[in-house]
């Protein structure tokens, strides 16, 4: 007995674009790409804890007295927070939204790639549709760590 394929399934594998999509899995099906997606994701996740941190605790912004934004915030709270904070600081969205989308992404993939579960056909479609992902994995992890670097930079230019 045969049993089909869901057309999600064999989208995965149409020829076009098949190495970024096989790149993603990759990166989320791998032991040791699954490890530096989780190293990649901590490293972020200080960037914008002490980013945070260092907003709220300057004078002319509302305190974090107890440094909750960084030891207690999750990572999803902390790229939320980001969100709003940014646009206080920098007028153009053009030079933010590239990196919100890059720690949502990046949020996205570690919490799959930290599961033991395995990647769903559901969300494996879903990644390999976001365009976030795709460019991440490239050369991975060469480019995780440039999109990490450039957040550094961008948030130490960035005045309080």
């Amino acid at each position: 007995m045969n049993t089909p394929i869901p057309d999600e399934l064999k989208a995965m594998f149409a020829l076009e674009g098949i190495e970024e999509r096989l790149a993603l899995l990759q990166a989320l099906v791998l032991p040791a790409n699954a490890g530096e997606l989780v190293k990649l994701s901590s490293l972020a996740d200080d960037e914008i804890g002490g980013f945070l941190a260092a907003y709220t605790s300057h004078p002319n912004h509302s305190g974090d007295p107890d440094g909750k934004v960084r030891s207690r915030a999750t990572f999803d709270e902390k790229i939320k927070a980001m969100a709003l904070v940014l646009p206080k600081l920098d007028a153009n969205p053009a030079n933010y939204e590239g990196h919100l989308d890059f720690l949502t992404a990046l949020r996205l993939l570690r919490n799959n790639a930290a599961h033991e579960s395995g990647l769903h056909i559901d969300d494996a479609t879903k990644f390999c549709k976001n365009p976030a992902m795709l460019a991440m994995v490239q050369d991975f992890p060469k480019t995780l760590w440039a999109n990490v670097k450039a957040l550094r930079v961008y948030l130490a230019g960035l005045p309080l």
